[in-house]
């Protein structure tokens, strides 16, 4: 099945009758669908520049991630898994073993990829800058060489 994102308009928005995987309508300026053909689901996020970001978990269950909001969401039983409003900007997500990786400016969350609770919260010392997964562990490289490792 094709997963689609789509940027639509505010109107559009506002009239779409779907699930709501997250919206602030007090300062949102960008908007969107995400559909398989069958079921949509919409958002809307504040940054005009940035994109959110999609992963798909397994089967028909996705994550996307944009600004400081985040929502697993699952295509074959309509349903939002997971929703989260994060302490810092949403980086990006990764998949790794039996966990999802949730990298934020500051932050990084493990969340298990079958049951979606949240396992730990790791704080990072400073921005990541890149990731590295080394004999099991996980490397954060952060601003000003500073590592985190995580098991």
């Amino acid at each position: 099945m094709n997963i689609e994102f789509k940027k639509i308009a505010k109107i559009d928005y506002e009239t779409l009758n779907c699930v709501t995987l997250f919206d602030d309508n007090t300062i949102d300026r960008a908007f969107g669908v995400i559909s398989d053909g069958l079921i949509n689901y919409k958002l809307g996020w504040q940054s005009d520049i940035l994109k959110p970001k999609m992963l798909n978990i397994v089967d028909q269950i996705y994550l996307v991630g944009v600004d400081q909001n985040l929502a697993i969401f699952d295509f074959i039983n309509g349903e939002i898994v997971l929703k989260l409003y994060l302490d810092y900007f949403f980086y990006d997500a990764i998949l790794y073993n039996d966990s999802i990786l949730i990298i934020n400016e500051l932050e990084l969350i493990k969340v298990d990829s079958r049951s979606f609770d949240i396992i730990e919260t790791y704080g990072l010392p400073d921005f990541v800058e890149k990731i590295e997964f080394k004999d099991g562990m996980i490397e954060i490289h952060c601003y000003e060489d500073q590592i985190l490792k995580v098991k």
